[in-house]
């Protein structure tokens, strides 16, 4: 799927899960169309863009109202081209309660730092949430989150060798940040 343009006159207003609309949409590059969605009714966005890898610009999705939100589970997992994040700097995630693996394989990712202001204080699930982001860096930018109703953060940053700060996280949450021991990965 390459062109999605039509898609730009949807009307959504009604709709609350968007779970798999573009699920390995491997020649997907151009989000424009879906900026000025109303994404304010959402609840779940869970695979939406999952195995988009050939996705790099998220700018159209910079202005969505997605405070409703519940899940973004795998949202953007293996989005290997994507490389920054700055376009979802301002996302409100206030009431986001699920994070597995959300960026888990986006192997182009360096900098995960302007998610730094991300209000994730209700999220309780971020099992493998930057898992195996092989190129990753530093985790300077999130280690103020505030994680105190997380159930689970088994392997964040499992297979991110290239991080120079993981010590910190580390001393901050413990060792299960970068270990495995979630029973099953994929």
């Amino acid at each position: 799927m390459i062109d999605i343009s039509a898609l730009k006159r949807w009307d959504i207003t009604n709709v609350r899960t968007f779970d798999f609309m573009f699920n390995k949409c491997t020649s997907l590059t151009d989000l424009s169309p879906l900026s000025e969605w109303d994404m304010s009714g959402n609840r779940s966005i869970a695979s939406m863009f999952c195995g988009c890898s050939s996705l790099k610009d998220l700018k159209p999705l910079q202005n969505w109202n997605i405070s409703g939100c519940d899940t973004l589970n795998y949202l953007f997992s293996k989005c290997s081209s994507l490389s920054d994040l700055t376009p979802l700097k301002d996302w409100d995630l206030s009431n986001a309660r699920n994070f597995l693996y959300m960026f888990s394989e986006c192997n182009n990712l360096v900098d995960i730092s302007p998610l730094k202001n991300w209000d994730v204080s209700n999220g309780q699930y971020f099992r493998c949430m930057f898992s195996k982001c092989s190129n990753l860096t530093t985790v300077s930018g999130i280690i103020n989150w505030n994680l105190s109703n997380a159930k689970q953060i088994n392997a964040m940053f499992e297979k991110c060798e290239k991080m120079k700060d993981i010590d910190k996280l580390i001393d901050k949450f413990g060792n299960d940040i970068v270990s495995s021991n979630v029973g099953f990965l994929w």
